[in-house]
């Protein structure tokens, strides 16, 4: 116990809230408990805060969004490694005497030498499973590549990934908070001076550097533009829909030179995140867990009953994310075809060709199939379309529309502080 009392808190624990905070250090402090127990415990406490205030969650061998601290499994993998080789990790994360990169280092030669049936049992991010099937099995035949050291693999996957055509890629959370390699939202190379852009590729081409090396070179470029510079950066298209006031404070924060980048990025989202719920904007179409948040209008259109299910699953703090998106997934695909008529559309479908339309709303109404299964198929008959007839992401929704006589074509918009193109709405 004594030896357990002197291991340093988690590296995570000046992100969380307060009391959030207390409640951790508690935990870490309990002698009575042993080092497991403590850990879940821990776990327990971040994943009953708002996904907004959890802290950045591990990504490195569990996805495209950069390597967790040095030592630090991403989650579900302690439940299928070896006992041995969790404690080798844990050894290695709570090391006093070693630097970061060898920290690293030695986390990678554990993965790399793990045998193939083993790292076929590891999980993978949730938004993997909206890969191309020949993509998907491509990255696991890479990842099961005992012959490659670990980080080669984890290179050679985000190389497949990132020559996927955008709307295939699988997107980062709405509020990233992980390394991205260095990229840019669509948008910014255009508009930033041709010597700030090419310091930018020469950062994102290095292949000495981390994804957490690439991602803090470029925060302190961008840190360095000047407010003119940032002035002809393009916007998120969802900042058109925030009231006034809000707007306001996120465009004087945004172009605050006296802060990092990164900085102002975190403050301009704890603002929208403050925000009321029937104020807040919604962000683009998002694969991953959401914690059974339903789009804007639904909850109003549901009979009373179904209304209340959705808001019990939403508030139950036993709960992951994924466990209730999975939940409120099951009480939207047992929904009657009159109820989903009920529901309010995302406003891009009024720009759909009058034949694209008529198969969506089919989809929409196909119960034989799962909301999310429909969803998926009607965002794949969307970016098929050609580039021109393709809606653009809207944000708030409207009562059904009659279907459209003509093509129209929505104002191009891009996603420009989450790094994708939209052309798709969560509804």
């Amino acid at each position: 116990a004594s030896v357990l009392a002197k291991l340093p808190p988690p590296p995570f624990l000046s992100q969380l809230p307060a009391d959030a905070r207390a409640k951790v250090e508690a935990v870490h402090r309990d002698t009575t408990l042993s080092w497991k127990q403590r850990h879940e415990k821990i776990r327990a406490i971040i994943e009953a805060l708002p996904e907004n205030l959890r802290p950045r969650p591990p990504g490195g061998p569990h996805g495209p969004h950069g390597p967790p601290p040095p030592g630090e499994l991403p989650p579900g993998f302690e439940e299928v490694l070896p006992e041995d080789v969790v404690e080798q990790f844990h050894t290695i994360r709570d090391s006093t005497a070693l630097t970061e990169e060898q920290k690293r280092e030695k986390s990678d030669k554990i993965f790399s030498s793990l045998p193939a049936q083993i790292v076929d049992k590891l999980p993978w991010p949730p938004h993997f499973e909206d890969l191309p099937k020949d993509t998907l099995d491509k990255i696991k035949q890479i990842r099961s590549d005992t012959s490659l050291p670990w980080g080669e693999r984890l290179h050679k996957i985000f190389t497949v990934i990132d020559a996927l055509p955008e709307n295939l890629r699988p997107p980062p959370p709405p509020f990233h908070r992980g390394p991205r390699g260095g990229r840019l939202p669509p948008g910014f190379k255009e508009a930033l001076p041709k010597e700030i852009v090419e310091k930018v590729n020469a950062v994102q081409e290095n292949k000495d550097l981390t994804n957490k090396q690439k991602d803090d070179k470029v925060d302190e470029i961008l840190s360095s533009l000047t407010v003119e510079e940032i002035d002809k950066l393009p916007l998120p298209p969802f900042f058109k829909d925030l009231p006034k006031d809000t707007y306001d404070k996120v465009m004087k924060l945004r172009s605050d030179t006296s802060i990092p980048w990164k900085e102002r990025h975190r403050k301009i989202f704890a603002i929208i995140d403050s925000l009321p719920e029937d104020q807040r904007p919604r962000f683009p179409f998002h694969r991953g867990p959401r914690g059974g948040r339903l789009p804007p209008g639904f909850k109003e259109a549901l009979p009373k009953d179904i209304a209340e299910k959705v808001t019990a699953i939403q508030e139950n703090k036993d709960l992951s994310d994924k466990q209730k998106d999975d939940k409120v997934d099951e009480i939207l695909s047992s929904l009657s075809v009159e109820e989903i008529g009920k529901l309010p559309l995302p406003r891009c479908f009024k720009d759909l060709p009058k034949d694209t339309y008529d198969k969506v709303m089919q989809i929409r109404s196909d119960t034989s199939m799962s909301w999310k299964e429909r969803h998926q198929k009607i965002f794949a008959i969307i970016d098929s379309l050609p580039e021109d007839q393709r809606p653009r992401h809207r944000h708030r929704p409207h009562p059904p529309p009659p279907p459209p006589s003509t093509v129209k074509q929505g104002p191009k918009m891009t996603d420009n502080f989450h790094g994708k193109n939209i052309a798709s709405e969560n509804w």
